[in-house]
């Protein structure tokens, strides 16, 4: 188990230092406070996400719909007289970024963990 070899009143050290209470696990502590953390980042990227891929779609050719400013776009490396829109990648990129390391952090926070030790009292 991971932790502290030092003994002593965890309870009375949690009160003290001020915490709501004490977890049984520090596996759990270290991981349940960053998996929300990432999950409450990522979770409002994807509204965006989903528009870039709408605007970058209606930008295109084929529909032509949106015109992106010249600052957004980039030339593409095979035909120089297409522009990509560059600013949409980006934005879809970096949220699939985002959710790729929450969903990585929710695949390790299931690996096995040694059995939780009855409380005696």
């Amino acid at each position: 188990m991971k932790g502290s070899r030092l003994t002593g009143d965890r309870e009375r050290i949690a009160v003290l230092l001020g915490f709501d209470g004490v977890i049984e696990h520090t596996r759990d502590a270290m991981r349940h406070g960053l998996i929300g953390l990432v999950g409450t980042a990522a979770s409002p990227v994807t509204t965006p996400t989903k528009l870039a891929e709408d605007l970058e779609i209606w930008s295109s050719s084929e529909f032509g719909y949106v015109r992106l400013a010249d600052r957004h776009t980039r030339s593409s490396v095979l035909m120089p007289q297409k522009r990509n829109p560059y600013a949409l990648t980006m934005v879809r990129g970096e949220a699939g970024i985002l959710i790729g390391r929450l969903t990585g952090m929710l695949a390790i926070s299931r690996s096995p963990r040694p059995p939780r030790r009855a409380v005696t009292t």
